[in-house]
C-alpha cells in the first residue's frame, strides 16, 4: 500500500528461478500471485541465490533498481556474491531480508515437511554472515523477516527519490 506507484516483479527460487510476476504496477495483482506461491512453485530443490538475482536483474531489464531477496541466506551453488556484484554494477541494489533461524528448521509444507530427492526432509538454516556479504556486494541492507515495511521507508525509496533527483538534474 505504501508504495503504490511503484513497479514489482517476482522471481521464486530455489536451486533455479523461476519468474513469476513481470513488472508491474498492479499490485492487487500482485499480491493476489504472491499469495498463491507455494514453496515448490520451482522444481529444481536447493538453493541458488545467483540465479535469483540474474533472473531479477533481466526482469528489470537493464534500469537501475532495489531488489529485496527474501531467504535464509543459504547459497549451496555459491553464486550469490559474484550475481550480486553484477546487479551493482548495473546500478540495482540488492537488500537481504532473514528468514529462519540459526538453528535451523525442517520446511512445513501440506501437513509434512519437505523432503530432498533421497526423501530426506530438509532443513533450512539461517545464514547472516551470507546475508550481509550478498547485501553489502550490491550496495543493500540487511533486514529480519517482517520488516519490509522499514526497509522499504529507510533505503529503497530514500534511493530512489535520489535517482529521480539525479535524472531531473541531468535533463536540466
Amino acid at each position: 500500500e505504501r508504495a503504490a506507484g511503484d513497479r514489482f516483479a517476482l522471481v521464486a527460487f530455489a536451486g533455479e528461478a523461476r519468474p513469476l510476476v513481470p513488472l508491474t504496477r498492479d499490485l492487487r495483482s500482485f499480491g493476489e500471485i504472491v499469495a498463491a506461491t507455494v514453496a515448490l512453485s520451482v522444481r529444481r530443490g536447493g538453493t541458488d541465490l545467483g540465479a535469483a538475482l540474474e533472473a531479477a536483474r533481466e526482469m528489470l531489464g537493464g534500469r537501475p533498481g532495489a531488489v529485496v531477496l527474501l531467504t535464509d541466506g543459504e547459497d549451496l551453488d555459491g553464486r550469490g556474491l559474484a550475481a550480486a556484484r553484477a546487479c551493482r554494477e548495473h546500478g540495482i541494489a540488492v537488500h537481504a531480508v532473514g528468514y529462519g533461524t540459526a538453528r535451523g528448521a525442517k520446511i512445513p509444507w501440506d501437513g509434512a515437511f519437505v523432503t530432498d530427492g533421497r526423501g530426506n526432509e530438509v532443513v533450512s538454516t539461517l545464514d547472516p554472515a551470507s546475508l550481509r556479504r550478498i547485501a553489502d556486494a550490491a550496495g543493500g541492507a540487511v533486514r529480519e523477516a517482517g520488516a519490509l515495511v522499514d526497509l522499504y521507508e529507510d533505503e529503497i525509496l530514500p534511493s530512489a527519490r535520489e535517482s529521480d533527483a539525479s535524472r531531473e538534474r541531468r535533463r536540466k
